[in-house]
């Protein structure tokens, strides 16, 4: 019995140790199952980043086949640490995003991810900007030329703020806070319309300096009542307001109301509400005082109370400026936080504001959500260059078709060429899109892209500086795309490690100085003007420089007529002749046509957050001529007149403002050109303030104070952040290289010594000189020292290099204009669908 005992417990040992080394060996084995699965989950997962990392490196635009037509769909495989994987990425045009999906194994097992990326493509927002810089919408002096940002159903994006420069034209003999002065349509012309307005930095108005104000006759009530503020700020520029709205056909319409002057389209009180705030605080007495200002009260918006009046100030210099005194801000008001109309100072009074504009939900300040975006680094520049190779373009010495031009307006040729006389000038390649040599191009291919809703992209990467030129009056690669079904299923990349330049095409080329003077002559890139009715090709632009406008008559400043033009002798330049006299290469350019509109259809810039965001273009050229400074007086004089040769004024007229037409006019290498040129517009002397006729011609005729030519783009701006790896070496994408000079960072550089001019005594700003003066700054000498500046005018001896003003509107692009390529990626969440 005992034994028997013995032998049942000695069984129910062993089957009790076979099974407690069974539960340790299953328990050891789903642990290793366990530790297996977790390899091979992550070692799916991490297939993912091999895939992103190479659509990343391609901003996220879908690779090509040996056919250069988009592949819709990519698979890569690999193994990892023994996990067996495949990744493929599928292109989703109509929700612009990838799915990944990951098939993986691993010792038997085998998994599914998926993962959905949204791409951002160029064409979502009409304004994409990294900068912290501001956005700027001008509207200065002409109160026809209305300026502004109109997206439609696009988003704008920015990290800066966005500043409203209203600075039309208007004066009131006094200050009177309740009469209805505004000019409408007139000073509503800074427009800002989209459907979703993102501002990070803020809105608010450019703020505006009270200097001392003269104690005259005229502004008997002035010293009274801004003395006490004198070194403040008021909030904004003499006339003009900005407005905000969501309702594009209402912002459309009010914008050509503002160009036409018709007071009647549009009514005041529809879009009155929408004015943006002067004081975001309330107040029934103005001056409003921002350093009291309290928020949370309410706002003042009401134009009608907004009067803008000369305010005169110099002492007998008699300076003055147009101003707007209803709301005035301390100098240390952005500091701290009481500028009178910015957005993040009084943000409850801006809530309130923009609940009763209509605009919530539309408009955001810093409660907007931080987008992503890419850093634009080498080796995206690489990815892109390795598209052109296989299917566009790579441009890496100049095109057969090409010409000198000295860039004389730009700061670092500037600056080398007036210390060396040394001229490194640059060769710009002419490439008509309609003659390229494609490594692959169907037209069938295009079409089945059409069909299947996708875009055929083609990429030309230019390392030499490159000028598109439209010379057809249908538009470009007209001969390649002939109908719209094709040209909305192509879209081409423009990349240039330099500068690139557009040449458009002017339909009418009469002159105003012949006929209808008031109407801007106008020049078209990427547009029909031949009534076809072709659509603007989709062309995307991407450099770290600015982009440089052309007209079709401009003549490049070779290397010729840089020497005989512009000299250089120890080390300073002594120019022959002025900008506005340059007839060289301006006789049937801004001699002949004078202020021009410049329109762009259907064209993306992505340009570096070093550039200005406000003029993301260069007018190359002569494009604009009076200008608001007392400077005009005494430099053109000067460099009208010849050493050693008399200018008789015209009757009593001062030589300050006209004289006859000199006996060297024409001869030689004058400073002036033959009494028959278009300079003097068919006058028997020479033009008002020396200006060319055709400028004052249209002014006149206008009956406006126009002082710049108008650039319209129809199309998308993004700011991006470029990098720069010094390992890799090569271009520097960081910086921009090429920014333009202006007249007061050329202090001591030109020498005009050898010029005369003369200022008659008792007029306003300058004391006295006789004719025959020497044209040396020193011997313009303010009537009296205000503080304000120095005793005389230094900038008064630097003639403009450039004279390419003009006024900015930006208006989203046609509707077609869509799928031009992603941008960038945004993950979404990834989820496992089957293990087993």
């Amino acid at each position: 019995m005992s034994i028997m005992i013995v032998t049942v417990i000695s069984a129910l040992s062993t089957i009790l140790f076979f099974s407690v080394m069974d539960l340790y060996r299953i328990g050891q084995e789903n642990r290793r199952r366990n530790l297996d699965r977790l390899i091979l989950n992550e070692g799916a997962t991490s297939a993912f980043a091999v895939m992103e990392s190479a659509l990343s490196r391609r901003l996220w635009k879908q690779p090509l086949d040996a056919s250069c037509r988009v592949i819709p769909e990519v698979t890569a495989t690999g193994s990892s640490d023994g996990v067996n994987w495949t990744v493929t990425a599928a292109y989703r045009p109509a929700t612009k995003g990838y799915d990944l999906t990951v098939e993986a194994s691993y010792k038997g097992m085998s998994t599914v991810f998926i993962r959905s990326i949204k791409t951002m493509d160029v064409s979502d927002y009409m304004v994409f900007s990294e900068s912290t810089d501001p956005v700027y919408v001008t509207q200065s002096y002409n109160s026809k030329s209305p300026a502004g940002m109109i997206s439609r159903d696009r988003r704008m994006y920015t990290k800066g703020p966005l500043v409203f420069y209203s600075y039309v034209a208007r004066y009131d003999a006094g200050v009177v806070y309740n009469a209805p002065t505004t000019n409408w349509p007139g000073e509503w012309g800074g427009i800002v319309q989209g459907d979703r307005l993102q501002f990070l930095g803020g809105i608010y108005y450019n703020p505006n300096p009270i200097p001392v104000p003269n104690n005259t006759p005229g502004n008997a009530n002035l010293p009274s009542l801004l003395a006490p503020y004198v070194n403040l700020y008021s909030s904004n520029h003499g006339g003009g307001v900005g407005l905000i709205l969501k309702d594009a056909t209402l912002a459309e319409g009010l914008w050509n109301q503002v160009r036409s002057g018709d007071p009647s389209t549009a009514r005041r009180s529809q879009v009155a509400p929408n004015v943006y705030p002067l004081a975001l605080f309330g107040g029934s007495t103005p001056p409003l005082l921002a350093w009291n200002g309290v928020d949370g009260t309410g706002y003042f918006s009401d134009p009608m109370r907004m009067p803008s009046f000369v305010y005169s100030y110099g002492g007998a210099s008699s300076w003055g400026t147009a101003m707007n005194g209803t709301c005035i801000s301390r100098p240390t008001a952005f500091a701290g936080k009481k500028y009178c109309s910015h957005s993040a100072h009084f943000p409850k009074s801006f809530d309130l504001w923009r609940k009763n504009a209509g605009l919530e939900g539309t408009l955001f300040t810093d409660d907007a959500e931080a987008s992503p975006a890419p850093q634009i680094s080498q080796e995206h520049m690489a990815s892109l260059e390795e598209d052109a190779r296989r299917c566009g373009l790579v441009i890496e010495n100049p095109l057969p078709t090409s010409y000198m031009d000295c860039p004389i307006w730009e700061r670092g040729f500037y600056t080398s060429y007036t210390s060396t006389g040394t001229a490194n000038c640059q060769r710009i390649s002419v490439l008509d899109l309609d003659a390229v040599s494609w490594p692959t191009f169907d037209a069938s291919g295009v079409q089945a892209a059409a069909t299947q809703g996708q875009v055929e992209q083609k990429i030309i990467y230019s390392k030499v500086p490159l000028e598109i030129i439209q010379n057809k009056a249908n538009g470009l690669m007209t001969s390649r795309l002939p109908n719209n079904t094709l040209r909305t299923a192509f879209s081409l990349w423009v990349i240039n490690e330099q500068s690139t330049i557009l040449r458009g095409v002017q339909p009418d080329t009469s002159s105003p100085l012949v006929t209808d003077p008031a109407r801007l002559r106008e020049i078209y890139f990427n547009r029909d003007t031949s009534g076809s009715g072709l659509r603007g090709l989709k062309l995307t632009l991407l450099s770290p420089e600015i982009v440089q406008l052309v007209s079709p008559q401009y003549v490049p400043l070779d290397t010729s007529r840089l020497a005989s033009t512009y000299p250089v002798t120890s080390g300073t330049l002594q120019p022959v002749r002025h900008n506005i006299t340059d007839y060289t290469r301006y006789e049937n350019d801004g001699f002949l046509y004078g202020y021009r509109r410049y329109i762009i259809d259907d064209v993306s810039l992505i340009g570096n957050t070093t550039s200005n965001l406000y003029g993301p273009f260069l007018l190359k050229g002569l494009w604009s001529a009076l200008d608001s400074s007392a400077q005009q007086f005494v430099l053109n004089l000067c460099m009208v007149s010849l050493p050693g040769e008399d200018l008789n004024p015209v009757g009593a007229t001062s030589r300050i403002w006209r004289a006859q037409i000199p006996a060297y006019a024409g001869v030689g290498n004058s400073p002036l050109p033959a009494p028959s040129s278009n300079y003097y517009g068919g006058q028997p002397v020479l033009p008002e303030l020396y200006y060319p006729q055709v400028f004052q011609t249209q002014r006149l005729a206008e009956g406006v104070m126009r002082q710049e030519s108008e650039v319209i783009l129809n199309g998308l701006r993004m700011q991006l952040n470029f990098q720069y790896d010094p390992v890799q070496g090569g271009r520097d994408f960081s910086k921009t290289h090429f920014a333009p000079t202006y007249p007061r960072e050329l202090v001591g550089s030109i020498d005009l010594s050898s010029r005369s001019f003369e200022y008659p005594s008792g007029s306003s700003y300058y004391q006295g000189r006789p004719w025959r003066t020497p044209c040396v700054s020193t011997n313009v000498m303010y009537l009296d020292a205000t503080g304000l500046a120095a005793p005389y005018e230094q900038t008064s001896m630097h003639p403009n290099i450039n004279d390419g003003r003009y006024n900015f509107t930006h208006n989203s692009p046609s509707t077609n204009y869509r799928d031009l390529g992603a941008i960038t990626g945004v993950e979404m969440p990834t989820f496992e669908t089957r293990a087993q």
